[in-house]
């Protein structure tokens, strides 16, 4: 994973931010993010977000902050990061436009925004039914990653639940031989009991326990 780049935001950005905007878009040059244009509203932002792939171009990555009105839903007022990077630009421009999108949206602050980024490389994906498709599948992903992380937890439960019980009572007798040291141990008698698990659930005392003595232990 790329580390986050920390690049200077130009002051001219977020003054744009509080212009008669319904766009402004926006370049890395070296360590700067900087302003290149901004397009002035001429209709609903639905409307206008189909003309964005006119001021792409296949070889240049870009970032668009877009301005959403009420028919885009709950959003009016906010913007919305749109990332262009066509499979045309080299690597490391792309890297450099993915890691560096947070940090865009962090300096002008983070208020201004919608939470949910729009990332393209296709000329086709600048539409608002595209964008709208989008929130579509992420709403339906996340649905369906809660419901099976509910069923995941819901047997994970279960299955505690059942050691537990399971656990409540240890499945095992001892044998007469053993019951018989641990006795002697109780009384002080003696001083350790080697004990092994048997077949058929039993606890015994340890095959080589006769050869054990005191002396061996300390």
């Amino acid at each position: 994973m790329a580390a986050l780049a920390r690049l200077t935001v130009a002051p001219e950005i977020a003054a744009a931010l509080s212009s008669d905007s319904r766009a402004v878009i926006c370049a890395i040059d070296k360590e700067t993010i900087l302003l290149t244009s901004t397009v002035p509203p001429t209709s609903t932002s639905s409307v206008q977000f189909s003309n964005l792939s006119t001021l792409m171009t296949p070889d240049t990555a870009r970032f668009i902050l877009y301005k959403l009105d009420a028919d885009f839903g709950s959003d009016d007022g906010k913007w919305l990061v749109i990332s262009w990077i066509p499979d045309g630009v080299k690597v490391r421009e792309k890297m450099l436009y993915s890691s560096s999108r947070s940090h865009l949206k962090t300096t002008l602050g983070l208020t201004h925004f919608v939470e949910k980024d729009y990332n393209v490389s296709e000329p086709e994906e600048l539409t608002s039914e595209s964008y709208l498709s989008s929130l579509v599948k992420v709403s339906t992903l996340n649905s369906r990653e809660t419901a099976l992380a509910a069923e995941k937890m819901s047997t994970a439960s279960e299955g505690l639940a059942g050691m537990s019980t399971a656990m409540g009572v240890v499945p095992f007798t001892f044998t007469e031989g053993l019951t018989t040291e641990i006795n002697d141990f109780k009384d002080g008698r003696k001083h350790f009991v080697s004990m092994s698990v048997e077949p058929g659930c039993k606890i015994g005392l340890s095959p080589s326990y006769s050869t054990i003595t005191q002396r061996n232990i300390l």
